[in-house]
């Protein structure tokens, strides 16, 4: 199976402390099918609830991840931390935190959109 790497950390949000976005691929592909089962299973191993508002659809370019979180910013839709399906889209979900002026280093901390 296709998991994204780094979904260990989902241990975190079972403790109810953080909000996940995912965004992923193109429905079409199979590595977008995999990719989000992973993320689906991993949640469910960790008793943490999906929230379907938080699974955005991408393209795996940087502009997809710029614009999930745009979207969401604009939406006042809260989350603490993103699982990119890919390192573009994840790049781009960077900036537009980066823009947004709420960009985390990490570390388990977040910062929450409002």
């Amino acid at each position: 199976m296709n998991l994204p790497s780094g979904l260990q950390p989902i241990s975190f949000f079972a403790t109810g402390t953080g909000v996940l976005l995912f965004i992923k691929g193109p429905d079409d592909l199979s590595t977008t099918k995999e990719r989000l089962l992973g993320f689906q299973s991993a949640m469910k191993q960790y008793g943490v609830p999906i929230d379907p508002d938080l699974i955005l659809n991408g393209d795996f370019g940087f502009r997809s991840g710029y614009t999930a979180v745009m979207m969401l910013h604009r939406r006042r839709i809260p989350f603490t931390a993103i699982v990119a399906s890919n390192d573009m889209m994840a790049l781009g979900a960077i900036q537009a935190l980066r823009e947004l002026n709420i960009f985390g280093t990490g570390g388990g901390g977040g910062h929450r959109l409002r």
